[in-house]
């Protein structure tokens, strides 16, 4: 069981989720359309924290959470279902990389005890603030690139 607690669905499951939503939109080049993004991040950050309550084996929750996440995408944002899986598992992937990348830190660099780290919610979150501050970043990055993109094939029609 992987379970979090309601400090870590607030300080992390939730902005989490509401990133990861951001992404598929981008992804997908949809218009924002921030009503549908805030219900389903907070239904997918609250999805996660029940999921994460079931007695499951580590890595069997993240497709729980896809699927649950990819269903919200389709219902409430209509979005198309190949075009949200797809968009939600090159996120999913380049969450893992961030969260690798953070976990090699903080054992080799920073030599922190992981066990003793689960035990407290709120140094859990700092500890892991860095990864999601990184997906945030490739995130925007792709935002930017897209629209990039966007205009100077807007500019070669013209």
């Amino acid at each position: 069981m992987l379970k979090i607690s309601v400090f870590e669905l607030f300080m992390a499951a939730i902005p989490e989720a509401f990133l990861f939503t951001f992404g598929v939109y981008i992804l997908v080049n949809e218009p924002f359309n921030y009503r549908r993004i805030a219900i389903t991040g907070l239904l997918t950050g609250v999805a996660t924290y029940f999921v994460r309550l079931l007695p499951l084996f580590p890595g069997s929750n993240m497709i729980f959470i896809t699927l649950i996440s990819t269903v919200l995408l389709v219902y409430i944002n209509k979005i198309y279902i190949i075009r949200a899986l797809s968009s939600f598992l090159t996120l999913l992937i380049i969450r893992l990389i961030t969260e690798w990348l953070n976990l090699l830190v903080l054992i080799e660099v920073l030599k922190m005890d992981l066990n003793e780290l689960a035990d407290q919610p709120l140094m859990k979150t700092i500890a892991f603030l860095p990864s999601v501050l990184v997906f945030a970043v490739v995130i925007v990055t792709i935002c930017l690139m897209k629209r990039k993109n966007n205009r100077v094939n807007s500019d070669v029609f013209d």
